[in-house]
């Protein structure tokens, strides 16, 4: 993928991408070219991932709970539970 696309997609021109793209390596953690002298070119299914990072179709990402919900106390707190997750049983 050619910088003139890459502006293309972002909705600026090539020198405002230029000027712009040492803060989106920064802040916006958009991938580094592939080669370091000459003309860059990216990835293309690297930066697809990285344009798609907000796409409202994208699943959501998963849970990184740090310790699991603590188990049920009673059968009610179970039902509650399983209704909660599954959705209600009748």
């Amino acid at each position: 993928m050619f910088s003139s696309e890459i502006a293309e997609r972002l909705g600026v021109s090539v020198d405002t991408f230029y000027r712009r793209r040492p803060q989106l390596h920064r802040e916006e953690s958009m991938p580094l070219p592939m080669c370091s002298t000459g003309r860059p070119v990216w990835d293309r299914s690297t930066m697809e991932a990285w344009f798609g990072r907000f796409h409202p179709a994208r699943p959501a990402q998963a849970a990184n709970d740090p310790l699991p919900p603590p188990p049920p106390q009673s059968i009610e707190d179970f039902r509650a539970r399983f209704a909660r997750v599954y959705g209600s049983t009748t």
